[in-house]
């Protein structure tokens, strides 16, 4: 993959693991936590998955 193709990627994916995280603090607030295991697993797999994609595509460049 072309190093540009792979920042610009990263780039996106690291924004929509923001996105998420803005959702889950507005719908949870800012310490709050999700009540059921499944909230947790819709929040925070999503933006992990994210930000692992984004680094990998970074580190393998």
């Amino acid at each position: 993959m072309h190093a540009s193709l792979a920042v610009i990627l990263a780039a996106i994916l690291l924004l929509v693991a923001v996105a998420l995280i803005v959702v889950a603090v507005r719908r949870n607030g800012w310490r709050g936590t999700p009540a059921s295991l499944r909230e947790r697993v819709s929040i925070y797999v999503p933006i992990s998955v994210c930000v692992s994609l984004a680094g990998v595509l970074l580190l393998s460049h």
